[in-house]
């Protein structure tokens, strides 16, 4: 347990930030992937790694029964609105996404 919390702070997830949008891998993939085809494009070459991160760190309430799939649509959903795809501290947080480069 301890090797696996010391790979998500490698990766930029602590397991605070695991509880905000920002810090759910899922929603995190489908927001970066929905603001640039071309981070899309490098995100979808580590989604399996995403989705690993995600079973593992994204959200663990009990009364929540979204999944991966849902989490992403949310994601991008939240990027549709301009307010939101310009948040610096989401965008930051997100983009510690294992494997994302910012194009």
């Amino acid at each position: 347990m301890k090797r696996f919390m010391f790979l998500l702070c490698l990766c930029g997830f602590s397991p605070a930030a695991a509880d905000t949008l920002s810090g759910n891998p899922a929603f995190c993939y489908g927001f970066l992937s929905a603001l640039s085809l071309a981070d899309a494009e490098r995100l979808d070459e580590r989604l399996p790694q995403i989705i690993a991160l995600h079973a593992t760190a994204g959200p663990k309430d009990s009364t929540d029964e979204r999944n991966f799939n849902d989490w992403q649509l949310i994601g991008r959903e939240t990027a549709a609105d301009r307010a939101d795809a310009k948040n610096p501290a989401r965008l930051k947080n997100c983009r510690r996404l294992p494997g994302f480069a910012p194009s």
